[in-house]
């Protein structure tokens, strides 16, 4: 196993309302690296405004006209009066989220989310003969469910098998999540393999309302691997739009941090967490490999309804 050098994650606060000329944020965005954008003509000079925590209920960021970033460790985290205007992000990067990824890249129509085993078979048995065809998928314990098609490894997920199917999909973590945040205004599904196009589809609605990264953790725990992926596309959007205004949480700050300092070495990394050592201890430590591939699967995924459908989005 490679070993990784030392994680120092530091946050430097971000808070000047002075001349935007010499604001303090846009200084900072720079001495991490993030290059400025040439100015454009149709945009306001970038001013750095105070944030609060969203989930202290004196705080309103609609009042102060200021809408915030943030990465919400696990769902529990998440405050439901703030999901109608937000557009939120399902992590789960070992392994739902690259599952269903891989699955749409390869030609799925869809995929349906469901929170427990047998909310997937009574969909199944249910399923019309006339429709396309139906494939169960999902793991507990890492395992595939007794009966089912497929597991949860992206790699089961190929052409041959899933073009124009639909997948009735439950998972451990990754579904529940999903199916915790059905309140939102626009829910996708990321991690490291889609985090660019993430990013691209975030990023022309960072004003309109918040924007909520929840990583859906390991057995009720944080998990590393999908504060990674939370921090891969927020890297995206950072170097993808000079905007010293926008409003992150310390969480936010601390997954672009975490992800700054291993995005070399992301295989490594996803090995070190509980849910890298769960799949070694599986015999799937090849998964990890297929997770840790940045930018390999360059979709938007996009889910709808309820129960969450997933399809591939042209955003």
């Amino acid at each position: 196993m490679e070993t990784l050098p030392g994680v120092t994650l530091r946050r430097r606060t971000c808070c000047s309302d002075d001349d935007p000329k010499s604001s303090h944020g846009a200084k900072i965005l720079k001495d991490f690296g993030i290059k400025p954008h040439p100015p454009s003509a149709s945009r306001e000079p970038a001013v750095v405004h105070r944030y609060q925590n969203p989930y202290n209920a004196a705080w309103d960021g609609k009042a102060c006209g200021k809408t915030m970033i943030d990465v919400a460790v696990l769902p529990t985290w998440l405050d439901a009066a703030v999901l109608a205007d937000a557009q939120v992000v399902i992590l789960d990067v070992l392994r739902a989220s690259s599952t269903i990824v891989t699955a749409l890249a390869n030609g799925a129509a869809e995929v349906r989310l469901f929170a427990n085993p047998e909310a997937v078979r009574t969909a199944r048995q249910a399923w019309p003969a006339a429709e396309a065809q139906a494939i169960t998928g999902g793991e507990r314990g890492c395992l595939k469910i007794s009966g089912f098609d497929l597991g949860n490894s992206p790699v089961e997920y190929t052409p041959d098998v899933v073009s124009g199917a639909t997948v009735l999909l439950s998972t451990t973590n990754g579904t529940r999540a999903a199916l915790a945040v059905r309140g939102a205004r626009d829910i996708y599904i990321g991690g490291l393999l889609n985090a660019e196009a993430t990013a691209a589809a975030l990023l022309a609605n960072l004003d309109r309302g918040h924007t909520l990264l929840v990583a859906a953790g390991t057995d009720g725990k944080v998990a590393l691997e999908d504060v990674l992926g939370a921090g891969a596309i927020l890297w995206h959007i950072l170097e993808s739009t000079y905007r010293a205004d926008l409003a992150l949480t310390d969480t936010a700050w601390l997954a672009y941090h975490a992800f700054g300092s291993v995005k070399k070495r992301l295989p490594a990394a996803l090995r070190l967490g509980a849910g890298g050592q769960n799949l070694i201890r599986a015999g799937l430590e090849s998964d990890i490999d297929r997770c840790a591939a940045l930018n390999s699967q360059p979709i938007v995924a996009q889910a709808h309804g309820d129960p969450p459908r997933v399809m591939r989005s042209q955003k």
